[in-house]
């Protein structure tokens, strides 16, 4: 939970991330003090998240090296994943729902800021030059922050017994 403490004291007070994500990081520090009594399905539940959050590239892959139609593919599959596990936990643990809800704020937001300039550039020139590549990049990074700050919690679960 620390770690997630730490993301809220830096991304609190400017603009990378909406009030609405902030919000839902709030209510994910919150929801992890209301570790669930059914552990096997928050494990199952957390298992689930870390497994989507560990398999995806884009959360790792070095930003200078990134392929932006490749990336925006990757996270619109990371999106929809978390889309479908939101659902499957609607009345899960909200220990997990809480961090699924903030990956998926996250995540859905960075692509309705960030493709639409993408693809915009791309139409007015064809070249491989983005005028704002290091905006979305400082951005894309901000969301691998979460997702790794939201791995710390999400692993003391699955091992719990």
């Amino acid at each position: 939970m620390g770690k997630l403490i730490q993301v809220q004291n830096m991304y609190t007070g400017t603009e990378i991330f909406d009030e609405d994500t902030l919000a839902k990081l709030g209510v994910a520090i919150a929801a992890q003090t209301n570790v669930y009594a059914d552990r096997q399905r928050t494990r199952a539940a957390v298992n689930k998240t870390l497994a989507l959050l560990k398999s995806r590239g884009v959360m790792y892959a070095r930003i200078d090296l990134e392929s932006w139609p490749a990336a925006f593919r990757s996270l619109k599959d990371v999106r929809d994943a978390l889309a479908d596990l939101s659902v499957e936990l609607r009345n899960g643990p909200e220990s997990v729902r809480s961090l699924v809800d903030l990956l998926l704020a996250a995540v859905r937001d960075y692509i309705i800021c960030w493709e639409a300039s993408y693809e915009k550039s791309q139409r007015v020139s064809f070249s491989e030059f983005w005028p704002e590549q290091k905006a979305a990049g400082i951005a894309l990074h901000s969301i691998r922050v979460i997702g790794l700050a939201a791995i710390e919690p999400l692993e003391t679960y699955a091992s719990s017994r």
